[in-house]
């Protein structure tokens, strides 16, 4: 995506609270969808749920995010909580060595035991993953909440996400059968023919 379409994007959808309580994000890139069915990271990070991980660009104002992550730490933990001594989902895509990942922009994984919904551009669900590939641009509502098992921290749940824009997607995606064997398919009616005269012409064999 262009620049100038980026930036009329994020201009576009700025960063929510909603009065369902969630956050809806500001644009990101989606990297490791799992939204139709579940699933787990093959390094361990994340466990079997639905999730994504989103990618903001560089410069995003994520400030609403941040407060609401710093606010749900202090109603868990105390007001005098220090934060660097949690485990917070923001992270810096530097961090990660894979194609799309920018350093000095940020990132979180958002996850949920339950299937979100999952809009495309014109409002109507989503039924197939090929319609919400890694890569593509989305927005998200979310909700921080705070953990004190297996560590203390703040994690993001993820309720519901809308397909916006498409882009170049992230990691290996089938190419269309039909547009590879084209031209095997134009001719194999014909081979196909071919092979019957050949077993007719066998059977016809006269061993006398």
């Amino acid at each position: 995506m262009e620049k100038e379409q980026l930036a009329q994007l994020m201009g576009k959808f700025a960063c929510k609270k909603l009065k369902t309580g969630n956050i809806r994000t500001s644009p990101f890139r989606m990297s490791y969808p799992n939204l139709f069915e579940k699933s787990s990271s093959n390094d361990g990070e994340f466990a079997e749920k639905y999730g994504v991980t989103l990618l903001f660009p560089k410069g995003a104002n994520l400030k609403l995010l941040h407060d609401a992550i710093e606010a749900t730490a202090v109603a868990k933990f105390g007001p005098k909580v220090v934060m660097k001594t949690l485990r917070l989902p923001f992270r810096d895509q530097g961090t990660k060595d894979k194609v799309g990942y920018e350093p000095g922009a940020e990132f979180f994984r958002a996850n949920s035991d339950v299937r979100p919904g999952i809009l495309g551009p014109d409002g109507k669900p989503l039924t197939d993953p090929k319609d919400a590939p890694a890569g593509f641009w989305a927005v998200a509502t979310v909700n921080p909440f705070a953990y004190d098992k297996k560590g203390r921290g703040v994690a993001m749940g993820l309720q519901n996400v809308a397909i916006i824009a498409a882009d170049e997607t992230f990691g290996a995606m089938n190419a269309d059968a039909h547009e590879e064997f084209a031209d095997v398919l134009d001719g194999a009616a014909d081979a196909a023919a071919m092979f019957e005269q050949e077993a007719d012409a066998d059977q016809e064999v006269d061993f006398g």
